[in-house]
C-alpha cells in the first residue's frame, strides 16, 4: 500500500488501522467479525495530527473513518465519516464503536436472527443514536442496555468534541491576548528605548556645551594677553598762579623819552635839568 496522499495545506495521515478479528485494541475484534459476517471489506481507520496551536496546546487528531459499500448485488454506499479526537489511539476506539453502530443499522437485517450483532446499539446517517421506538413494545432487556449504551457513547463523543472546541477556542483567545501584551511590552520598551537615547542626546549636548564654553573662555584669556589693558587716564593738575609782568606802557619814541631811558638804565632818576 502506498503512503498516504497530501491534501494540500493540510497535514498527511500518518496512522493507518485495518481491524483484525485478533485486533486488541477495544472495539477491533468485534468489528472486524461483524464485517467477516456480513461479507464486508475490513474498515479502513487513517489519522492525522493537526498542527499544534500557538500555545503549544496538545494535537488534535482527526480520523477518516472509510467502510466500503458491497460491489456486488445487493449494492451498498460506502459509510465514510471524520471526526476529530483528542489523541489517536482514545479516537480510534470511538471511531470504531462508531461503526459498529453504523454497520448494524445499515445492515440490520442481515445478520442471522440468533446473531448478537442484532442486539447492538445502532447510529443513523450523521452519527446520532437511533431512538427507543426501534426496539418495539416489548423489547429484550439486553436491546435496551446495548441501545442505552449506544447513545451513551454519542453523549460522550458530543460532550468530548464541545470541550475540545472550547479549550481551542479559549487558547486561541489566550494567544490573541498574549500578542496584544507581547506589542504593548514591546511598545514600551521602545518608548523606553526613545527616553534613553533622549537622555544619552542631553548628556552630549551638555558636555558639548561645556566644552564650548571651555574654549571660549580659552580664547578670551588668549585675547586679553595679546592686548593688555590701557592704564587707567589720570586727571589733569589743577591750574597754578603764575606772575604777571607788568607790561610797561610803550612811550613815544621822542629825545625826551629817550633821556628818560638812558637815566633809568644809569639809575639816575633825576634825569630832568633845567635849561
Amino acid at each position: 500500500m502506498n503512503g498516504p496522499p497530501n491534501f494540500g495545506d493540510e497535514p498527511p495521515f500518518t496512522h493507518v488501522h485495518y481491524p483484525t478479528v485478533d485486533d486488541d485494541i477495544p472495539f477491533g475484534r468485534q468489528l472486524a467479525t461483524l464485517c467477516t459476517t456480513l461479507h464486508l471489506a475490513a474498515p479502513c481507520f487513517r489519522g492525522r495530527a493537526e498542527p499544534v496551536g500557538s500555545q503549544g496546546s496538545a494535537r488534535r487528531w482527526e480520523i477518516d473513518t472509510e467502510i466500503k459499500g458491497r460491489t456486488v448485488v445487493p449494492l451498498t454506499p460506502d459509510i465514510t465519516y471524520s471526526v476529530r479526537y483528542p489523541d489517536f489511539m482514545l479516537g480510534l476506539q470511538f471511531a470504531m464503536q462508531h461503526a459498529i453502530a453504523r454497520v448494524c443499522e445499515a445492515y440490520h437485517d442481515e445478520p442471522p436472527p440468533d446473531s448478537v450483532f442484532r442486539s447492538f446499539g445502532r447510529r443513523v446517517v450523521g452519527g446520532n443514536a437511533v431512538g427507543p421506538e426501534i426496539l418495539g413494545e416489548d423489547p429484550h432487556m439486553e436491546d435496551v442496555q446495548f441501545q442505552a449504551l449506544e447513545q451513551n457513547m454519542v453523549d460522550i463523543g458530543k460532550s468530548l468534541y464541545n470541550e475540545m472546541t472550547r479549550t481551542d477556542i479559549a487558547e486561541d483567545q489566550v494567544g490573541i491576548l498574549q500578542g496584544q501584551l507581547t506589542m504593548k511590552t514591546n511598545e514600551v520598551n521602545r518608548r523606553g528605548d526613545v527616553i534613553l537615547n533622549m537622555h544619552a542626546i542631553m548628556e552630549q549636548i551638555m558636555y558639548e556645551k561645556d566644552l564650548l564654553q571651555l574654549q571660549y573662555d580659552q580664547l578670551q584669556a588668549q585675547v586679553n594677553n595679546t592686548n593688555p589693558a590701557p592704564a587707567p587716564a589720570q586727571a589733569p593738575p589743577p591750574p597754578q598762579d603764575e606772575e604777571m609782568e607788568p607790561q610797561e606802557a610803550q612811550e613815544m619814541d621822542t629825545p625826551a623819552t629817550r633821556t628818560r631811558s638812558r637815566a633809568k638804565n644809569s639809575g639816575n632818576t633825576n634825569f630832568l635839568s633845567l635849561p
